[in-house]
């Protein structure tokens, strides 16, 4: 009677070290499995905040290009026009008693 009790706890824990195994390694692959898929997702935040990063960037340089040409183009069509009246006040100046203003 001895040897049948003690050969039950022997299997009994046998048993039990084999069932905790095959559940420690269940639940070690499903925490691996779940981290692994928060790591991809971390990753795709990543490129998402970069490609975001970029079109910031992106959108920027376009408006300083704009402004640029903006500020280029008046500038030009200031100068034109400062040109074209000067040589109207010439033209004046010489043809009639034109006195500008200051």
């Amino acid at each position: 009677m001895n040897n049948d009790v003690t050969g039950f706890i022997f299997g009994a824990i046998a048993c039990s070290l084999s069932v905790g195994t095959v559940l420690w390694r269940a639940i070690t692959l499903k925490l691996s499995g779940e981290v692994l898929l928060l790591q991809h997702n971390l990753e795709k935040k990543d490129l998402q905040i970069s490609n975001l990063q970029d079109v910031q960037t992106l959108m920027q340089k376009g408006l300083e290009e704009k402004f640029g040409h903006f500020s280029t183009r008046s500038r030009a069509e200031s100068a034109e026009l400062d040109k074209r009246l000067r040589q109207v006040e010439n033209f004046l100046s010489k043809g009639t008693n034109f006195e500008p203003r200051n």
